[in-house]
């Protein structure tokens, strides 16, 4: 099973379930950035070790001297 295919109502029953653990979704997400990014660069970071469920956030507020 592809956990990074499931919707959040099924991601958050399956975690509920112990289906699978927040590492276990965390890497599952990291591992597609890695494969993905390389050739569409849409992350800037992607933050490791996180906890609970992914979340990609787009840029829509202009910075300065932050890169974005």
């Amino acid at each position: 099973m592809d956990i990074t295919k499931l919707t959040l109502s099924q991601t958050v029953k399956a975690l509920e379930n112990k289906d699978f653990s927040e590492e276990d979704l965390n890497n599952a997400y990291s591992e597609k950035i890695a494969i993905i990014n390389p050739k569409l660069n849409v992350f800037l970071f992607s933050k490791k070790n996180s906890r609970g469920i992914p979340a990609a956030i787009k840029d829509v507020i202009s910075t300065k001297g932050i890169k974005t």
